[in-house]
Order: structure tokens, then C-alpha cells, then sequence
């Protein structure tokens, strides 16, 4: 259906953002992880995303933040914790979301190398950063 607005599209932030979310899932499913990175960086750097929505892409990006190579130079990954932190210090921000915020928190003894208990990362298995 989206494939149809284009003209639409870039009328209204919404449908701009649900269009670049969609091309998000396609590269997600070719395994096209680069591209995942940048477009992940883009939606969440565009501004475009509701902001109940922007913890669940922070979610998503956690796989990218800990790939090997890296998939977001040092700049895209500042941004992402600047986003984080403004996200973690509004007081708006729905209860369901600041919980999710909470329970992706880095916990002691957490680090790039090592695993820690809790919930996993949502997201296919074959993200980058994940043992198969």
C-alpha cells in the first residue's frame, strides 16, 4: 500500500516516516545490515518517529552498537546516546516506553564481550552481534 503513496509520502512526516520504516524491514530481510545501520541512524536522527516509538528503534539499534566491524561510526552512535538521553529525562514519555527504557538499561559487568542476563534484543537472530 505504501509502494503507492509516494507522492503522498512527502507531504506528511507520518507517511514519510512508516515509508523509511518499511524500507528499513526490506533491508532487515535481504541481510543488507549497513544499510539497516544508516537508515536506523536516519530514522531516528530525522526526527520523524513518534516519540513513544523512538525507545523501541534505541532498542533495535543495540545489535549495531556492538557489531564487529562497526556499523555506525563514533558521530551516529553519539547521536543515538544524545537521543537516549533526552528520551530518558522527559517526563512525558508514555509509562510502557520508560520501562522499556529501564529494562535495556546497561547493567554492571556488561560489556561488548560479554553476555548479561535479562532480556534479549529484539530482532531476527541473524542481526549483527548475535551468536547463532
Amino acid at each position: 500500500m505504501l509502494d503507492s503513496l509516494d507522492a503522498v509520502i512527502s507531504v506528511s512526516d507520518r507517511l514519510t516516516f512508516l515509508g523509511n520504516y518499511r524500507e528499513f524491514h526490506k533491508h532487515v530481510e535481504e541481510a543488507d545490515f549497513p544499510a539497516v545501520a544508516a537508515l536506523l541512524h536516519s530514522l531516528l536522527g530525522s526526527r520523524l518517529a513518534p516519540k513513544y516509538f523512538v525507545v523501541t528503534l534505541l532498542i533495535v539499534a543495540i545489535p549495531f552498537l556492538s557489531a564487529d566491524p562497526p556499523l555506525l561510526a563514533t558521530n551516529q552512535t553519539n547521536e543515538l546516546l544524545a537521543c537516549l538521553q533526552e528520551l530518558s529525562t522527559d517526563g512525558s514519555l508514555p509509562t510502557k516506553q520508560q520501562l522499556l527504557l529501564e529494562e535495556h538499561e546497561p547493567r554492571p559487568g556488561c560489556s561488548r564481550t560479554t553476555r548479561c542476563s535479562g532480556p534479549s534484543t529484539t530482532g531476527p537472530r541473524a542481526w549483527p552481534g548475535r551468536r547463532r
